[in-house]
């Protein structure tokens, strides 16, 4: 077999593929993976850090969002709109509710709360 010596950067892409196309479930057991995420989720100087980057992402969605007049069911298609009002969210009495509200554009009714 032939032997490969990578360098740091060919290594780091490697690693960087691995872990794109693993389940987090692959990469750490389940006690792991909830003590990461609420070691996360309480550090406000990591978050704080974000900001700025999330900031500018909400505007930008917000911003294509108003820009749309699509309906939502015509942006999620028709598999996923069925599937969304099959859901366990959407049955009973919300149900007639959730499908009127399917048919309205993106943001353009304003009077939906």
């Amino acid at each position: 077999p032939k032997l490969f010596v990578y360098g740091t950067a060919d290594a780091y892409k490697l690693l960087e593929t691995y872990v794109r196309r693993s389940t987090l479930r692959e990469l750490l057991p389940p006690s792991e993976l909830a003590a990461t995420v609420a070691s996360l989720r309480e550090d406000k100087e990591l978050w704080e850090s974000y900001r700025p980057t999330y900031e500018k992402a909400v505007k930008r969605a917000e911003k294509e969002f108003r820009e749309e007049s699509r309906t939502f069911k015509e942006i999620l298609g028709e598999d996923a709109s069925e599937r969304l009002l099959k859901g366990p969210l959407n049955q009973g009495a919300r149900a007639k509710e959730v499908k009127s509200r399917m048919n309205i554009t993106a943001v353009g009714d304003t009077n939906v709360q």
